[in-house]
């Protein structure tokens, strides 16, 4: 009951939802725990203590969390004077298709400090990586992705099909502000959780 009410005075703090996971995982009940921790690193999933309820659910079921198999490429840079400059990794152009694909990365966010990030936050005088760019350009690598592929058979890249299925189930915010989040995307982690909160609950239930 004062788990409750302590979630319920703010429910932005990820304490009451770790001691409450912790008192069911006591209880025997670790389904309810894990929903419980879970909900906690949805919470504030930035503060050092928010998933050491759900690792200490997995150590007690003898499971791991399995990193998300996605490697993003290097974004642009931009050096004291505004010039943005674009840094690629050769051995995408080893890859005509995969390859292809994440070049649209780097090209994606490369309109962002000079005139993209105003549009969209004409509020903030100065630039920051935000979630926005970063979702941004993410789908534009999964639809490079699909025109590359569309038709063709055979064993396609593993990295870009899932990012694929994260963009079709509407998943790719949740995936960036739970595992790439950096100091500019993480200012748009609270407007993100009150509109969808249940989108982040999702994503770290599967």
């Amino acid at each position: 009951e004062w788990f409750a009410k302590a979630i319920e005075a703010d429910p932005n703090k990820e304490t009451a939802y770790r001691y409450w996971g912790d008192a069911l995982m006591e209880q025997g009940k670790m389904k309810e725990a894990r929903a419980k921790y879970i909900e906690g690193i949805v919470a504030d999933p930035y503060q050092a203590t928010s998933g050491a309820g759900l690792r200490k659910w997995l150590t007690a079921n003898k499971l791991a969390l399995k990193k998300i198999p996605i490697t993003l490429p290097a974004g642009p840079s931009t050096d004291k004077d505004g010039k943005t400059s674009i840094t690629l990794d050769a051995s995408m152009f080893d890859k005509p298709d995969t390859g292809a694909a994440w070049l649209a990365y780097p090209t994606a966010r490369a309109a962002w400090p000079t005139d993209q990030f105003l549009k969209q936050f004409p509020q903030e005088k100065t630039y920051r990586h935000s979630l926005a760019e970063e979702a941004t350009a993410l789908t534009t690598v999964v639809e490079v992705y699909a025109e590359l592929m569309a038709g063709k058979s055979g064993k396609h890249d593993a990295s870009l099909e899932l990012l694929s299925k994260l963009k079709k189930e509407e998943m790719l915010e949740p995936f960036v502000l739970l595992t790439h989040a950096d100091a500019g995307i993480v200012q748009d982690y609270a407007s993100y959780r009150d509109a969808h909160r249940d989108k982040l609950n999702a994503f770290l239930d599967q």
